[in-house]
Formats: C-alpha cells, structure tokens, sequence
C-alpha cells in the first residue's frame, strides 16, 4: 500500500485560484469605484463642509450679537478667526454684507446676519 503524505497538484492549483478571487472581490471592494476608500473621502468632504457651515453660521450670529445686531467686518473677522482660523478663509466686503469663502463653499452674509451659501 502507498501512503499518500502529500497534497495533489490539482489541489494547489484550487486553492491558489480562490484565493486570487478572494483578493481580487477584497481589492474591488476596497479601492473600487464604490469602494470603501472613495466612499470615506467623499464622507470626510461631507462633514468637512458641514462643520464649515456650522462655523461660519456661528461666527455670523456671534458678530451679530457683538455689534448690537449688525455684522460689522472687525467683528466678523475676530468670530471667524476664532471658529475657523485665521488664513483659512477669505473675507470680501460687499455692499449689501460680506463674502465668506472657504475652500470651494461660498457663504454671503447680510449686515444682518443672515446667512446664505451658494450652492453649484
């Protein structure tokens, strides 16, 4: 009788071929189109830019309070220096309010204190 200690080829050839599809199904999933990468990226803008609206509606509201209902530019800019960080933002004065403008979001703010972002 032959005692067979050993793995067959046929064997190794099954096992290697399912794991290239256990790592090709994990890398789709991963770095794919949908995958789990691009989801998170798109997910950290999300919340980046919600956490911008957040600040800047703080700021507004803030500057509003300080000045006695009305936003004034040295009142703005300390808020928004405060909830943002100074550099992080540019501050346009316009007729009506301000120009807010972080990264690519666009907020107007009237002298008011009312706040609208543009939205493309």
């Amino acid at each position: 009788m032959i005692n067979n200690k050993g793995i067959t080829l046929m064997a190794l050839v099954i096992t290697i071929i399912v794991m290239i599809i256990i790592a090709g199904v994990t890398i789709s999933v991963t770095l794919g189109e949908n995958g789990l990468v691009n989801k998170s990226q798109s997910e950290a803008a999300k919340y980046e830019a919600e956490a911008n609206r957040k600040s800047v509606n703080l700021a507004v509201l803030s500057a509003a309070r300080a000045g006695n209902g009305t936003v004034t530019e040295e009142n703005l800019t300390k808020y928004l220096n405060e909830q943002i960080g100074d550099g992080k933002y540019t501050l346009t004065s316009e007729p009506e309010g301000f120009k807010i403008t972080i990264g690519t979001l666009e907020f107007t703010t009237t002298l008011k204190g009312v706040v609208t972002e543009k939205v493309d």
